[in-house]
């Protein structure tokens, strides 16, 4: 019953206990006891909403890290990925090695 709480609340942590509760086949009162019981014990730790980033600004920059198990695995005309990140996709602006030897960090478009 706890993970249907969790997951209708992670989909709309807007809803109200009735709705909630009738989402999750639980009259109001165990529900909001269940949804007491959940924030107490830290799985829910805030409710949040969800910006539409296309609608405050034109692009946005992520960096990411990833670890490869072999920087030779995806090569592109003789070059690894390294060499020639955005034949990898084109939405990666660029590459930046980190430390240890199978870690890279990519900028996203």
């Amino acid at each position: 019953m706890d993970i249907n709480i969790l997951g209708q609340l992670q989909q709309n942590s807007r809803l109200s206990n009735v709705d909630l509760a009738q989402a999750v086949g639980l009259s109001p009162r165990p529900c909001l006891a269940r949804v007491k019981w959940l924030e107490k014990g830290g799985y829910i730790t805030s409710y949040n909403a969800r910006l539409n980033l296309g609608m405050l600004v034109d692009h946005i920059t992520v960096f990411t890290e990833v670890t490869l198990d072999d920087h030779t695995v995806v090569v592109f005309d003789g070059g690894g990925l390294a060499e020639r990140p955005a034949a990898y996709d084109k939405r990666v602006a660029g590459l930046f090695p980190a430390a240890g030897l199978t870690h890279e960090r990519f900028r996203f478009r």
